[in-house]
């Protein structure tokens, strides 16, 4: 079968891709860029996994275009391993960012009036409110399901850009 227009553009896209993932672990693990430093094992290990079966996947794809259709299985399974991964990683965020987004538009992620002891022990830390009583005995979450439905949500869509801990 003669290729397609959207053929051609998708095996560009994929020989793109495996450039762009090879650079991306040439800085971290040749350059050793120093923002990388401070990533932990797991965080290093996570990404490594996700660029390196986003090579196998669109250097499966280019091998179904230029040698044999039947390859195509091989990147069918490729994909579904990345697509089972993604949803133990930290790149979940990449699908549940705009669902995110979409729910609550651009509030903030995170309001305390949710939670009302948070909210009284956070002004209290913050000098806004007199310390009459005393700091709750536990202050937040200790369980995912202590947390309203749009925190969870906001917790999946976390790119951890480390923002939040700046900003705390």
């Amino acid at each position: 079968a003669t290729p397609t227009v959207f053929d051609t553009v998708n095996a560009t896209l994929a020989a793109a891709a495996i450039l762009c993932a090879g650079i991306l672990l040439l800085r971290r693990y040749v350059l050793r860029l120093p923002r990388f430093a401070g990533l932990t094992p797991a965080q290093r290990k996570d990404a490594t996994i996700i660029l390196l079966l986003e090579m196998a996947s669109a250097g499966s794809y280019l091998l179904t275009y230029f040698i044999s259709p039947h390859i195509a299985y091989a990147h069918y399974a490729i994909m579904l391993v990345f697509g089972l991964y993604i949803t133990y990683s930290k790149h979940l965020h990449i699908f549940t960012a705009p669902l995110y987004l979409l729910l609550t538009g651009r509030r903030a992620a995170f309001t305390p009036q949710d939670m009302p002891e948070v909210a009284a022990g956070l002004d209290i830390l913050q000098g806004s409110a007199p310390a009459t009583g005393s700091m709750p005995e536990r202050m937040g979450a200790k369980y995912y399901t202590d947390l309203p439905r749009r925190e969870i949500i906001a917790a999946l869509a976390c790119t951890e850009c480390g923002r939040c801990d700046q900003a705390c």
